[in-house]
Parts: C-alpha cells; structure tokens; sequence
C-alpha cells in the first residue's frame, strides 16, 4: 500500500517472502517482513531503496502491511503501519528513517490487511492524532470484523 507524506514524499510498504531457513530453500516455512520504499514521486518508487521495517529491538513485523499517515505527532507527521502478526502498530515520526521505527501499544486485535484512517485534517482539530481501524481475522484464522480508534498523539 501507499500512503503520501508531508511535503512531496510517498512510502510504499509490502511483504518480502523469504524461507526461513536460508540454508534449506525448499521448505514450506516462509516469512514475509515487511519492508518499504520512500519515494518523491509514487510512479518511481522502483528506484528507492528496498528498506526493511525494524522496530529499535531489530523485531521484523510480518505480512500484509499497511501503511497511513497522519500530520499528528509533529512536524513530520506520523507514519503509521501495521502487519498481519501484531496487535501493535509500528510508528514512524522522522519520515521513515530506519532508526526510527517504534510500537504503539494497542488495543486493536491483529488481522490481515488491518485498515488505517487518520481521522484528523482541515477543520477537525478535535481528532487530532486519532485513527480509526478496521480489522478481521488473522491470516488462516478465525474471527469477527472489529473497528475502533487509536491514538498515535498530537
């Protein structure tokens, strides 16, 4: 998915499927971390970097990301991504520096391709840093599609 960031910067995150076990290529256990590319144009980003996302622990989030950005949480904004394995969020406020990744605690259950909507923009100053996420089942799993909203502050 793509989302635009302040000023004339887009990032683009997706899934890189890998084995697990690089020395045996043949088994049927892969992963799929997530990884992103920040471009000044979104019809370029094949000549961006190939960046995987770690949080300051060196966790890898894991599969069906998605990506949204809010202008809450300081002058860069708030890069906000989400993966199909964690109930966490991993947010970004330095316009996707690697160094910069961390996890916002949440309430939220995980789910596949879990939506993000920033809630705040022109004329909405009461919902600043807040947004709103929809989420089913897990990947191979079972569950109810939930929403509510988080915060990622102001």
């Amino acid at each position: 998915t793509i989302a635009r960031l302040k000023g004339d910067l887009w990032i683009m995150t997706y899934e890189f499927g890998a084995p697990d076990d690089p020395a045996n290529p043949d088994q049927n256990n892969y992963t799929y971390h997530v990884h992103y590319r920040i471009a000044k144009d979104p019809e370029s980003f094949r000549f961006s970097t190939d960046t995987p996302l770690l949080d300051q622990n060196g966790y890898a989030p894991n599969a069906a990301p998605v990506v949204s950005w809010t202008d809450s949480g300081g002058p860069n904004g708030t890069i906000i991504v989400t993966d199909n394995d964690d109930q966490d969020f991993f947010i970004n406020r330095d316009l996707g520096n690697a160094e910069k990744w961390t996890r916002l605690s949440s309430p939220m259950p995980a789910g596949y391709s879990r939506f993000t909507i920033p809630l705040d923009g022109p004329g909405s100053p009461q919902n600043r840093g807040l947004v709103f996420v929809i989420t089913g089942a897990q990947y191979g799993k079972s569950a109810p599609v939930e929403a509510g909203i988080i915060s990622v502050g102001c």
